[in-house]
């Protein structure tokens, strides 16, 4: 599974997507700076702070497992998630529940001493389904079995914003605000009668789920992922008042 990128990537992303008209003869490329650019919705979903783990399976119809970085097995692991996988019948999963000739299903490995000074530390280890590709485009599913320790994290609290890409900073006090509390309590765990530290959210655009950015507090700020930082409403409100009254069309 890909890295998830910052609020500032999606920006450029969007404004370059949207603006882009084709290269010039030097095959370099051309952009309409005039081309408005477009409202879209996300949907947060809590981040939890484990490890990235995923079952496939393959065109011919064998289960393989994976970290972020390499197939695994039970004999060469990452964090016991193979050897607890080999445990469950996918086949009966993948055949009842998603149909595909290539399908991944992608989540965290939490719990228990995968990762420290979380409140996931204080809950036995566990997969949370995240994203699930079916012939490499990502789709619904909302399978879980407790039973089994399989999850869905969107079966727990999520949040919801509209980001104008024109102002995306009219949402930013928003992103920040939900982290916080998300930094604060961890809502997953707390789903479980813990109360403790949660790393942040995990933001998809509804429109295109390919589309995604992540915020975490300063707790995590440690990981190299800068925290989205809050904005001053009232600046931004004086700026605005005054390139409209300054500004020509």
């Amino acid at each position: 599974f890909p890295k998830i990128g910052q609020f500032r990537d999606v920006i450029n992303h969007i404004a370059q997507n949207t603006r882009f008209v084709g290269l010039d003869e030097a095959g370099e490329p051309m952009y309409d700076a005039t081309k408005l650019l477009p409202v879209l919705a996300f949907e947060g979903t809590i981040k939890l702070h484990g490890t990235n783990a995923a079952v496939v399976r393959n065109e011919d119809g064998s289960v393989h497992f994976q970290s972020r970085e390499r197939i695994i097995t039970p004999e060469s692991d990452n964090a016991g998630f193979a050897l607890w996988a080999s445990t469950i019948n996918w086949s009966n999963i993948f055949d009842n529940f998603v149909q595909g000739s290539r399908v991944e299903i992608f989540g965290e490995w939490c719990g228990g001493n995968i990762q420290a000074n979380v409140a996931l530390n204080q809950l036995s280890k566990r997969f949370v389904i995240f994203k699930v590709y079916v012939d490499e485009v990502p789709v619904s599913f909302n399978y879980a079995d407790h039973g089994k320790a399989i999850f869905n994290i969107r079966n727990f609290l999520t949040f919801n914003v509209l980001v104008d890409f024109e102002k995306p900073s009219n949402s930013q006090n928003f992103l920040v605000e939900r982290t916080l509390e998300v930094e604060e309590k961890c809502p997953f765990a707390e789903a479980f009668g813990v109360i403790g530290t949660g790393e942040g959210i995990v933001w998809t655009c509804e429109d295109d789920p390919t589309i995604m950015f992540k915020t975490k507090g300063e707790k995590h700020s440690a990981s190299k992922v800068k925290t989205l930082a809050p904005v001053d409403e009232e600046l931004i409100a004086t700026m605005e008042e005054f390139t409209s009254n300054t500004v020509t069309e």
